[in-house]
């Protein structure tokens, strides 16, 4: 967070940014994984995986309540199935305590918004989003496809827009407007309906799917890949929006 607030003010360089956050995403794999007996590479893995989150949830925060809705709406359902699945309430009440504190963000950030995120909101709560997910890997309070399946949708859009602009040889590290939520919300005229299709979404789709895999774990394999089918049919429509 600290970091954030400086690169607001102060606009740090990308590589002091990727090197502080790389530090920190490796000590947070480091405590969370190496009391459970976590291998040194399991580790590395986990850490790059936290460094994304942090960074696609900054990529994400781009239009009014878009980042907050994402957090209440995944925090709020990731409490429901932990509760569901294996009764942890001090995991339940981590989540609910994030979403909370996203709630309170969101009377500033909704539509149109008076307060914004920035690097210093953005970073941590991907970082936050990141680390329930592995605590609760780690503890059995809930298994990472359901983490995969509900953070689907920020997942598919930075990823996908990353990918598109490596392969387009355009220069990724700077700031740019083409996520599928940006273009939506120029061909829509507004951020609201934007807002309005992430919880449809995370509530029609992810949810279901992400309490199925609580029901028949020996399909998560599965339900992961068909979570993410139609959302990168999706970003392929929306890169065609200009």
């Amino acid at each position: 967070m600290l970091v954030g607030v400086v690169d607001d003010l102060l606009s740090l360089s990308a590589r002091l940014r990727f090197a502080l956050y790389s530090g920190v995403a490796l000590m947070a794999a480091n405590a969370l994984l190496a009391p459970a007996g976590g291998h040194w590479l399991v580790q590395l893995v986990a850490a790059f995986a936290l460094l994304w989150m942090l960074n696609l949830y900054n990529f994400m925060d781009g239009i009014d309540g878009i980042a907050a809705l994402q957090a209440v709406s995944v925090c709020v359902a990731a409490a429901l199935l932990s509760w569901f699945y294996a009764g942890d309430l001090q995991f339940l009440s981590f989540c609910l305590v994030l979403a909370a504190a996203q709630v309170g963000f969101l009377c500033w950030n909704w539509p149109p918004a008076r307060l914004f995120m920035g690097d210093a909101g953005s970073v941590p709560t991907g970082f936050l989003l990141g680390g329930l997910a592995l605590l609760g890997a780690v503890e059995g309070a809930l298994p990472l496809a359901c983490w995969a399946i509900l953070l689907a949708l920020f997942v598919t859009d930075a990823s996908y827009t990353l990918l598109a602009r490596m392969l387009a040889g355009e220069r990724f590290t700077e700031p740019h407007r083409q996520h599928a939520y940006q273009r939506l919300s120029r061909h829509w005229g507004s951020h609201l309906p934007v807002d309005i299709l992430l919880l449809a979404i995370n509530g029609l789709w992810l949810f279901p799917l992400a309490l199925t895999t609580t029901l028949w774990p020996k399909f998560s394999f599965l339900l992961v890949i068909l979570a993410y089918i139609p959302l990168l049919y999706g970003m392929a429509k929306a890169r065609k929006l200009g």
